[in-house]
């Protein structure tokens, strides 16, 4: 269960995996699973963590719930409307600056993915087009509150636009902000692209500053994301990318598949943990 606090890699979870039951089961299962470290969706359970117009008050009581688990919490996922585009981003940035995190974490527009499967329902490219530009519009007032509140908007890649590390960074690039970098997430560049992230993550290392820790098997569209270190993605050579990039931040398990119960996700994260904390350590004596 120790961890060592001056790693580079700052082993935790998201709580995403416990979306099913209570926010406080969540931090209470990825406490007792081993973590410090903690990333959060802003509702569980189909309940706010947040009032609409949260006061100082609630962000107290919201920053007690976590410390109670000896919890530090990083990073908070953007909200989403059923439309798919962030509800007010800024209004998120001012959140985390409240909550005392750091990262913000949003995803670039994308389409539905182009799936070979997939025959019909594709937006055309102008539509497409159109919308690339009115998200990068939406965007600019929330990079520039970010600038002001020193808070870093990573951006996670999740097809459309952003599908690969080299497309984040021409993102971040075009941004041109310090406080919009990347978070990485090898899975999901495989589940999407059919890229191998091992490969991809180079062109983006130097940008990223948080890894999601989502294993996967098989290729393109492939549905089966298992606990880390049953899968293919090879996370070690990742670790080292990262590491020659001067990587320094948190790698949070997001997903474990075919969990029944909250109990099951405690032993998964758990286990992954042990995995984890094995490969740092061969990274790190490398």
């Amino acid at each position: 269960m120790s961890q060592n606090p001056t790693s580079r890699f700052q082993l935790g979870a998201m709580t995403l995996p416990y979306l099913r039951w209570p926010f406080d089961r969540a931090l209470e299962g990825i406490a007792r699973a081993g973590f410090r470290v903690v990333g959060i969706r802003p509702g569980h359970g189909d309940a706010p963590l947040l009032p609409e117009n949260p006061t100082a008050a609630d962000f107290r009581t919201l920053r007690r719930r976590v410390d109670r688990h000896g919890l530090t919490s990083v990073l908070m996922f953007a909200q989403r409307g059923s439309d798919g585009w962030p509800v007010d981003l800024c209004k998120d940035v001012e959140i985390v600056a409240q909550l005392g995190m750091p990262f913000l974490l949003d995803i670039p527009v994308s389409p539905s993915p182009r799936f070979a499967s997939e025959s019909a329902g594709r937006i055309g490219e102008m539509t497409w087009f159109t919308r690339v530009e009115e998200w990068f519009r939406r965007m600019m007032p929330a990079v520039r509150r970010a600038e002001q509140r020193g808070v870093t908007i990573l951006l996670k890649p999740h097809g459309g636009i952003g599908g690969t590390g080299e497309d984040l960074a021409l993102i971040v690039k075009r941004l041109d902000s310090a406080s919009v970098r990347v978070l990485y997430d090898p899975g999901n560049v495989v589940y999407y692209e059919g890229v191998r992230p091992e490969r991809d993550v180079a062109s983006v290392a130097d940008l990223v500053r948080a890894l999601a820790i989502k294993d996967h098997r098989g290729g393109r569209a492939a549905v089966d994301f298992p606990t880390p270190g049953d899968g293919d993605i090879d996370h070690a050579t990742i670790f080292r990318t990262l590491s020659a990039a001067g990587f320094n931040g948190p790698c949070l398990i997001e997903r474990i598949d075919g969990l029944t119960t909250a109990e099951d996700v405690d032993a998964e994260l758990a286990r992954g943990r042990v995995y984890l904390e094995r490969v740092v350590a061969e990274v790190t004596a490398s």
